[in-house]
């Protein structure tokens, strides 16, 4: 019997759940739609401006599951009609310039994944 551990299916879930409802624009150079890196401020007024919600992707460079959704899941040609449901934002976590926004949204795992409403910034939605 092949059998994944339960680590291996709550990322296969993620990877599903994102490919098919929200995550359509991350990472540069081969995302399915533009999106905005490292700059909270500017995707706060970008939202504030388009009433939309901040989808805010929390990653790493050391996290494997963080490369993955860039190359497999980020980069899907379907995602592109999901562009204009939120304003897309990644955070580097690790970057220092990142170290206010990290520490308004607290990562505990990698990759996490939040809704936020940007008139109260607060989070509507976490996914880690």
């Amino acid at each position: 019997m092949n059998r994944t551990s339960p680590g291996t299916s709550s990322i296969l879930t993620l990877a599903v759940l994102f490919s098919t409802l929200l995550a359509p624009v991350l990472f540069a150079g081969g995302a399915a739609v533009p999106f905005i890196e490292d700059d909270y401020p500017k995707a706060l007024a970008q939202a504030r401006a388009r009433h939309l919600p901040i989808f805010l992707e929390a990653w790493a460079p050391w996290c494997h599951s963080c490369r993955s959704m860039q190359a497999y899941v980020y980069t899907d040609a379907k995602l592109a009609p999901f562009a204009d449901r939120f304003v897309w934002l990644a955070i580097d976590t690790e970057k220092a310039g990142n170290a206010a926004t990290v520490a308004k949204f607290p990562v505990g795992a990698w990759p996490s994944m939040y809704v936020i409403d940007p008139q109260s910034e607060t989070i509507s939605f976490r996914w880690t």
